[in-house]
Formats: structure tokens, C-alpha cells, sequence
């Protein structure tokens, strides 16, 4: 009987294991198990090279980070620096416009004393009263033109129409703990010359006019008129536009017509010059009136009497030419009512010097 012999297999092939591998036969076998190899240590290093790099990209990305975040900060506060002061401009602007609009507003509607409790004066107040600018003619069309602030000190360009036509004005005003002031006033002193008015000290609401210091808010306004035994004045226009710049101007006085007694006066003056000629006592004694010049008027004063020139024409008989003369007359009225006629002698008339009055002489 035959029998199968197992099939023979060759035993694995053992392959010298080395030092430091598992398994190895030298002396430290197993020793370095899980130790790298010398490639598996510089793969190592370099993905911690790796990974440094991306920590340091990671700080350089805050750190840019939080300086745009800076910068934007930064930026984002001169946005609203520049906003605030933007804001405070305008609101410097509208407050400075408001006041000078209630200011002129005031002056507009006739409010004098209400405009001198918001811009307060310097001088005579005794006619900025409500009475005296309500019954003027007042300006109108009042417009802020421009404001410029310089810290805490500003200027308003004002312009408005008077009655002789456009006005601009640079008010003054001033920071305060309450707020804007104006401190530049529109009311203007008013010195009219008494001799350029003849002597008249017109008034408003009773108030004389012509007083040094007394003030008038722009506007046309209207004296009162004046009635005196000899000599009567209807109301005078007196302008005011509210800038010192262009002084009031003297008004022409409008005499009543016939009030004044010039025909009488041209007779009187005529009488004293030829009862002066017979006396002996006129520069011209040998001279004949050639012909009677002009009267005119010198001054009213405020007894009612009227004071007059006589200017005179005469003709030497020694010359060839006229030679002019002048003399002065006056009228007044005595306490029961009657004329009183003064005179001066005649004399040339670039003669600086005048005779006294003397009462008039009646012609012969």
C-alpha cells in the first residue's frame, strides 16, 4: 500500500535584522522602536518650520488688522470732529442771523424801544421811543447777506432800502454766556446846524432834534410843525438811513407862505436907507437907491420874531457902476401885539463886521 508523503514546505526566509530594528539580534534590539529615520526627522522639522510660519502670519495679520482698525478710528473721529465743527459753524450762523432779523424786524415795525433792549446805544435815547419811529417812514427789505465768525467775535453784513435807497451795514456782535449779542446800533446821532435851519430848533413828538448826542433809528421822519406870531413852518422831512457814514443833512425849512412879513419889511428897509442918506450917515451918502435887491431870510426866533437882510442896490454919483449894500431888519411883537421893526445901518457888502439893530427910521 502506498502512502502520500506530505508536501515539504520551505520555512520563511529570515532576513538579518539590523541594528536598532525590531527583532534584531545585536545588542540593541528594539531600542530605537519608533524612532524616526534620518528623512522622517527632516519632514518633521519642516512642517515645524510650517507651522511657525503660519503663527507668524497669523500675528502679522492681527497686527495689520488692528492697525487699519487704527487707522479707521483715527480717520473715523476726524469725520466726526470735522461734522461737530461743520454743525457748530451753521449753528453759529443761524443764530447770528436770527438776531439781526428780531433786530431789524423791530426797526421795521416801528419797535424802538424794543431794538434798543436787543442792541443797546451810546448817546441820547430821548427819541427812540415807539411814538417818534411808528410815525416815520421806516425801512423795509432787510436781509442778511453774510456772517463771518472769528472765534468768539462775528460781523453780519445787513443790507436794507431807506427811503434814498439801498443801504448795507457791517453789524458788530460778540459771544456771551447767553449767547450772540450785536453791539453795533443803527441808531445814528443827528447835529443839525441851527444857523443852517435859520435859527428853528425843530422837534419830534416835543423833542428837540438839534441837541448834541440825540439819536434817530433810520426812517424818514417829520418835525412838527411851528406856528409863532410872525412866522409859521410846516413839518420838515428829516432823513435818517442809519449809517454815520452819511450825516443827516440840514432840511429846507418850508415857511407858511405868507406868514413872514417880507412886503412890510422891503418898506422899512427902503424908509432907514433914505433917512440914513440925509443923515449923513450911510457909506453912500451921495448916492441915490437905484434899485431895491432881495430879502431874505436870516432866522426865526423862537419869541416869534423874524430876522431879515435887505440887500440894496446903489449908484454912487461919482461912479459909473453899482454898488451893492446890505442891511439887516427885524420884527417882533410887543406885549399888547403890535410890529416892532429894527434895522442896521446899511453897509457894503463884503463888510465882515454888522452895525447893532436900532429901531427903523420912517422915510421923509
Amino acid at each position: 500500500m502506498s502512502s502520500s508523503m506530505p508536501e515539504f514546505e520551505m520555512p520563511p526566509e529570515r532576513v538579518p535584522a539590523t541594528s536598532g530594528e525590531p527583532g534584531g539580534d545585536g545588542p540593541h534590539d528594539g531600542a530605537a522602536v519608533g524612532a524616526p529615520t534620518g528623512d522622517a526627522g527632516l519632514d518633521g522639522a519642516g512642517r515645524g518650520d510650517e507651522r511657525q510660519e503660519r503663527r507668524r502670519g497669523r500675528r502679522r495679520l492681527v497686527v495689520g488688522v488692528a492697525a487699519v482698525a487704527a487707522i479707521a478710528i483715527v480717520a473715523g473721529s476726524a469725520a466726526v470732529t470735522q461734522d461737530l465743527e461743520r454743525r457748530a459753524a451753521e449753528a453759529d450762523v443761524a443764530a447770528l442771523t436770527e438776531a439781526t432779523l428780531a433786530y431789524v424786524g423791530a426797526l421795521e415795525d416801528g419797535r424802538a424801544e424794543e431794538a434798543t433792549a436787543l442792541v443797546p446805544v451810546v448817546g441820547d435815547a430821548s427819541l427812540l421811543v415807539d411814538a417818534v419811529l411808528g410815525a416815520a417812514d421806516r425801512i423795509a427789505e432787510a436781509e442778511v447777506v453774510a456772517v463771518e465768525v472769528e472765534g468768539d467775535a462775528a460781523r453780519v453784513e445787513l443790507a436794507y432800502r431807506s427811503t434814498s435807497g439801498p443801504v448795507g451795514r457791517t453789524l458788530e456782535a460778540e459771544r456771551r454766556a447767553e449767547g450772540w449779542a450785536l453791539v453795533t446800533s443803527l441808531a445814528e446821532p443827528i447835529a443839525l446846524d441851527p444857523a443852517q435851519i435859520m435859527g428853528l430848533r425843530p422837534t419830534i413828538a416835543g423833542v428837540e432834534v438839534v441837541e448834541a448826542g440825540r439819536l434817530l433809528y433810520p426812517g424818514v421822519y417829520r418835525t412838527d410843525a411851528v406856528e409863532r406870531a410872525l412866522w409859521a413852518t410846516e413839518p420838515m422831512a428829516l432823513p435818517v438811513d442809519g449809517d454815520p457814514r452819511t450825516p443827516v443833512v440840514a432840511p429846507e425849512v418850508p415857511i407858511v407862505v405868507g406868514s413872514v412879513p417880507f412886503p412890510e419889511a422891503f418898506e422899512r428897509s427902503r424908509a432907514h436907507f433914505e433917512a440914513c442918506q440925509l443923515a449923513g450917515s450911510c457909506p453912500i451918502a451921495d448916492g441915490a437907491l437905484a434899485e431895491q435887491g432881495s430879502m431874505s431870510l436870516l432866522d426865526l426866533g423862537a419869541d416869534g420874531s423874524v430876522t431879515m437882510q435887505a440887500d440894496l442896490l446903489a449908484l454912487r454919483s461919482s461912479a459909473s457902476g453899482l454898488t451893492e449894500l446890505r442891511m439887516g431888519v427885524r420884527a417882533a411883537t410887543a406885549e399888547d401885539g403890535e410890529v416892532v421893526w429894527e434895522c442896521t445901518n446899511p453897509t457894503l457888502r463884503d463888510e465882515q463886521a454888522a452895525p447893532p439893530f436900532v429901531p427903523c427910521a420912517v422915510a421923509p
